[in-house]
This record gives structure tokens, C-alpha cells and sequence, in this order.
């Protein structure tokens, strides 16, 4: 069985935003968020050897990873205000959200939208492609 090389490289929030063309946004910026992280200012991403990332390459693959920090951020806020405003339950599973209220609704599209965005991100690390914070 083949071991498969990879190489990282890292880049900084500056240069994504004016060489790749990455949006200016969460978690790159300053957020109103309560308890909001500091913005990051340098990312690593990893990937296949044989694999040359160009521009586009690596704006699908950045955006794609702050579409996943993004609904994370969202699914914990709203799993917040759900359980705080909910019946306790001993266990919150996706099954026993009570979506007879808006918040229940809501926390549920959210969840959904989570599980979802991290599915598609998943397909790229079965690839051999990852990001991480590196400042």
C-alpha cells in the first residue's frame, strides 16, 4: 500500500483576501458576536502532493471551510437559546428537537444546514485536503 505525501503551505488572511479573492468575513474579521474569537490572521492548508493549488483552487477550498466554521459558530448559538428556552432533555439528539415551536424550527433548519455543510467538506478531506488556524 502507497503512502500518500502531502505538502502544506501557509498563507496569510492579507493575501487571501487580495490574491485569491476570499470575501471579507467571518472568521477572518472582527465579529459582534458574544464571546466571538479574535479574527485569524494566517491559515495552513494541506494537501495531495501531486496536487498544484491554484487561485480558484484555493478560494473553493477556503470557502468551503469558513461555510463550515460559519454554521458551527450558528449551530452553537442557536443549540444555546434552545436549550435554554426548551424542556430539559437528558440527551439532545437531532430526533428530539421539539419543532413545535419557532425556536425548535429554526434550531432544527440549522442543525440540518450543519450537518450538511460539513458533509461537502468532508468530500474534500477524503481527498487529502485540510485546513487549520495557524495565528
Amino acid at each position: 500500500m502507497a503512502v500518500q505525501q502531502f505538502q502544506c503551505v501557509r498563507y496569510t488572511t492579507t493575501y487571501l483576501f487580495d490574491h485569491v479573492g476570499i470575501e471579507h468575513r467571518e472568521p477572518f474579521i472582527p465579529n459582534d458576536r458574544p464571546y466571538g474569537l479574535p479574527p485569524i490572521q494566517e491559515i495552513e492548508i494541506q494537501f495531495p502532493k501531486e496536487i498544484t493549488l491554484t487561485d480558484d483552487t484555493i478560494r473553493k477550498l477556503v470557502n468551503q471551510w469558513i461555510d463550515v466554521v460559519e454554521a458551527e459558530c450558528t449551530y452553537i448559538q442557536y443549540r444555546m437559546a434552545y436549550v435554554f428556552s426548551a424542556a430539559p432533555v437528558d440527551l439532545l439528539t437531532y430526533d428530539s428537537v421539539d419543532i413545535s415551536t419557532a425556536i425548535g424550527v429554526r434550531f432544527k433548519e440549522i442543525w440540518t444546514n450543519f450537518k450538511a455543510t460539513k458533509e461537502r467538506w468532508k468530500a474534500y478531506k477524503d481527498q487529502g485536503f485540510s485546513i487549520q488556524k495557524t495565528q
